[in-house]
């Protein structure tokens, strides 16, 4: 989207090269359209052409900086966020009172965890300007990786007042709610993205995975396929292979992981993805130890840029669990326990751990945590995780009181 600001000088661009003016333009479209991985490669070979045109070319630094920190968002490579840092640094050193380049500064923020920092560029883009959508989505993001959540909550909805129409700040209030377990509010919200652009892969792959929490399987499976159909990217194609997971079909659930692995081969959750589904079959096991070390690998690389994010700190204690590292997997999951992460997901991976070391009473701590943030309890029914609690009262006795729960807030 071309802010206001960046409008106005279309008239006098802020290059004398008016071929690399529009080719910023052109990556523009791309990096602020509905991004697939293949959009944002187009987004950056657009930038690094302007910037051939015109190497002191502030604006395009700040486009390649962008598409490198939203590259690392997707694919984990965090190869990528140097690079990011590198193109933001030149943009600052060219012209730093630009607003794009102050928005490409907040958001390799956000991405490397550095919230406070985030905050400060975001308030200061809403100071300037009260309409602008992208500020409030930014400022959003730093409030909820500070755990500020009802602050978060009202940043994102700010942002879908001010442009009621943007599917991107529609799709980050999505998001938002989606990582705190409102997963039905999230459906319908992805829902009126993909009426905004239904051309998009991430908008039927967002609606998919939160059908998918909603234990809607066959809904999710046809959002993913249409996503799929639209754009082949490592979100869909592990999407997919979580819902045949969850319907006990392995050989499925990897082979569509394993295509996760083919397009983002960094990111370590799409290798603990496949070595979950190998691991639910014999022959499978050797080769799943293998995967989990590869993904604790790339997890550790990912904390590097990002040392707060607690998700990835409890998805690492899982991994080294099922390689049987338990002190290691002790010490990282009381790493991200320590920074106060209230997302379903570190709960629901510190479940998975406990039953690794056998302590179903911590298992069930966990999961009810997990439940109680809005996790669904039919999910936890059909992931074959938790075969052993099947016949464990405590654990039958949670699940009826998770579901009549959400039956309650239904009504």
């Amino acid at each position: 989207m071309l802010s206001s600001e960046l409008a106005q000088r279309v008239a006098q661009p802020p290059t004398t090269h008016l071929a690399a003016f529009d080719l910023y333009l052109a990556g523009l479209a791309k990096l602020h359209g509905p991004a697939g991985v293949t959009q944002l490669e187009e987004a950056g070979e657009s930038f690094h052409q302007a910037l051939a045109q015109d190497p002191k070319f502030a604006l395009a630094y700040a486009g390649v900086c962008q598409r490198y920190a939203m590259g690392y968002d997707q694919t984990r490579d965090a190869a990528l966020v140097t690079q990011a840092e590198a193109a933001c640094g030149k943009a600052l050193k060219l012209d730093d009172s630009l607003r794009e380049v102050s928005a490409a500064l907040g958001h390799l923020y956000l991405v490397s965890g550095r919230n406070l920092q985030a905050q400060a560029v975001f308030r200061s883009a809403i100071g300037a300007d009260p309409g602008d959508a992208d500020g409030y989505v930014g400022l959003g993001e730093a409030y909820d990786g500070q755990q500020r959540i009802a602050e978060a909550e009202h940043s994102y909805r700010q942002a879908v007042d001010v442009e009621p129409t943007y599917w991107a700040a529609q799709t980050a209030l999505g998001n938002f709610l989606f990582r705190h377990g409102r997963s039905g509010a999230a459906a319908a919200t992805y829902r009126r993205v993909t009426e905004l652009i239904p051309a998009s892969p991430l908008a039927f792959n967002n609606l998919g995975a939160a059908l998918e929490m909603n234990g809607d399987f066959q809904g999710a499976a046809t959002a993913f396929e249409r996503s799929l159909a639209l754009e082949p990217t490592r979100s869909a194609y592990s999407n997919s292979g979580t819902v045949y997971y969850f319907l006990g079909r392995y050989a499925d659930a990897a082979r569509m992981f394993s295509r996760a692995t083919e397009i983002a081969g960094e990111d370590h959750r799409v290798w603990g993805n496949l070595a979950d589904a190998l691991w639910q079959t014999d022959a499978g096991r050797a080769q799943a130890q293998s995967d989990y070390r590869r993904a604790i690998a790339l997890a550790q690389r990912s904390l590097e840029v990002n040392p707060k994010d607690a998700v990835t700190w409890m998805q690492l204690a899982y991994y080294s669990a099922r390689v049987a590292d338990s002190d290691r997997a002790q010490r990282y999951a009381e790493r991200a326990l320590a920074l106060g992460s209230e997302d379903v997901f570190v709960h629901y991976y510190a479940a998975l751990i406990a039953l690794e070391r056998h302590d179903s009473a911590a298992a069930i701590a966990a999961l009810s945590r997990a439940l109680q943030l809005g996790y669904p309890a039919q999910l936890v029914r059909a992931a074959p995780d938790f075969e052993s609690l099947r016949s464990d009262a405590r654990f039958r006795q949670l699940l009826a009181q998770a579901e009549q729960s959400r039956s309650g807030l239904i009504r």
